[in-house]
């Protein structure tokens, strides 16, 4: 009898473990959504996140520079990977010293996207 409840004990255990895994890498998949296509070293991308209808990114300028303008590009796809088009947004005079919060409106469908960065 003590080795059935023993047995039965350590399947279950391997069960909860595969449970278990199983809810990880559905995490991981969701949060991976977001890619960045380019982190340039001169102007990078410091984080970004997505809203119902918005993409905030903050962005830093790492030359030694003033810039003139910093442009967030957002190719935005729907849940079956079809392209939902391009959104940007963008900042004018950019120095070296702040990080900068952009705001790019993106459709309700929205699940995942591509960020790229355009400046001058």
């Amino acid at each position: 009898m003590k080795k059935i409840c023993i047995i039965a004990i350590i399947i279950l255990a391997i069960l909860f473990l595969i449970g278990n895994s199983k809810n990880k890498n559905n995490n991981n998949n969701n949060n991976n959504n977001s890619i960045i296509i380019n982190k340039n070293e001169e102007v990078q991308i410091i984080s970004h996140t997505k809203n119902t209808y918005s993409i905030n990114v903050i962005i830093k300028n790492n030359t030694t520079k003033n810039l003139e303008y910093v442009k967030v590009i957002a190719i935005c796809y729907d849940k079956n990977g079809n392209n939902l088009g391009t959104k940007s947004n963008g900042q004018y005079n950019i120095n070296n010293t702040e990080n900068y919060k952009i705001n790019i409106y993106i459709p309700k469908e929205t699940k995942s996207y591509k960020l790229n960065l355009e400046y001058k």
